[in-house]
């Protein structure tokens, strides 16, 4: 009866007239599949993973990850690395995957729950560089604010640094810390010049 099946949902799509068989409904507390599982006003969107991209194949469905997109910066021309989504919910492993007790954790993908303008940083970040996924410990929501990291802070003394000097009436003056192309392209060819 009607009744019995008002709280069901349905394995595929239904057309006018189809007959309901208990064998095409979703057992109690049984997901139909992917697009249930997704949270209003979210999106999935999938990113492959491997062995060390993964956390070791140890990230399941219902899992939260934080996401580290390594890339060159397009103004400063170095290679920036920074956390770009933090407590983002795992929908799915692999070929879609959703159970988390069956099977092992990500090998190849992981299908991730993100908003839309998320979706398309995402997306941006893994044509420019590379991407490598955190797993969040049980029931920690902290978003971390970070400035992420540069090839001056792995490298110290390579590249230009600031520095700081003390005038006579007691007060600092600091020269720039940005650099711009042309520190680059004179350390690179100081750095070839020794090099010959």
């Amino acid at each position: 009866s009607s009744d019995v099946c008002s709280s069901d949902l349905a394995l595929d799509k239904l057309r006018a007239r189809d007959q309901i068989r208990t064998s095409g409904l979703a057992k109690e507390g049984e997901a139909p599949g992917l697009v249930y599982n997704i949270p209003p006003g979210k999106r999935a969107i999938a990113i492959g993973v491997d062995e060390v991209k993964g956390v070791g194949t140890m990230i399941k469905p219902g899992d939260k990850v934080d996401i580290i997109a390594t890339l060159t910066d397009p103004l400063a021309r170095m290679e920036t690395t920074q956390t770009i989504l933090q407590n983002i919910m795992v929908l799915a492993v692999d070929k879609g995957r959703t159970d988390a007790q069956q099977g092992g954790g990500a090998s190849s993908s992981i299908t991730i729950a993100v908003p839309p303008e998320e979706a398309e940083r995402l997306t941006a970040a893994d044509r420019l560089g590379t991407l490598r996924v955190m797993l969040r410990p049980i029931e920690e929501e902290a978003i971390v604010a970070t400035e992420g990291v540069r090839a001056t802070q792995v490298f110290p003394g390579r590249y230009p640094v600031a520095t700081t000097t003390t005038n006579e009436q007691g007060s600092t003056d600091r020269k720039s810390t940005r650099l711009n192309s042309s520190h680059l392209v004179i350390s690179y060819a100081v750095f070839c010049l020794k090099k010959k």
